[in-house]
């Protein structure tokens, strides 16, 4: 039994991990572009999607000085909300609920744009081309 919680966990740290991955790289203006756009991998999101998305990431990341609460119940606050999405309740947060925000996650975790290798190739003024390549990696909690 302390074997498949210790699974559970794990798994429960990776889900936790693939939000933050995602938010963060939704904040990378190409990455961002890209889902507005629906290209490269990308699902196309609605303006709607990227602003709850963007709460999101306001309420799970707090900053100091910018709320009266010290920095452990800010902390303590995010947590709460990173449960609450993990666990898809039906909870109102950001304009729409935890569901639909874990929905939207689970979404964008399977898009392609996470899931293959891309190949970046950046042409300059001169004949020179370089080949950049990128590569996001999403692990399904299954895998852990």
């Amino acid at each position: 039994e302390q074997f498949d919680n210790v699974i559970n966990e794990r798994k429960r740290f990776a889900e936790l991990l693939n939000v933050q991955g995602i938010l963060n790289a939704l904040g990378a203006e190409e990455t961002r572009q890209a889902f507005v756009e629906g290209v490269d991998g990308a699902i196309k999101l609605e303006e709607t999607e990227l602003n709850h998305l963007d709460e999101l990431y306001k309420i799970l990341n707090p900053e100091r000085g910018v709320d009266d609460k010290s920095l452990v119940d800010q902390m303590k606050t995010s947590a709460e909300h990173m449960q609450l999405v993990l666990d898809g309740r039906e909870k109102v947060v950001c304009g729409t609920t935890y569901r639909q925000l874990n929905e939207l996650m689970s979404k964008i975790k399977l898009c392609a744009y996470f899931t293959e290798k891309q190949t970046v190739v950046e042409s300059a003024d001169c004949a020179d081309e370089t080949s950049t390549e990128k590569e996001f990696v999403v692990v399904d909690s299954g895998e852990v």
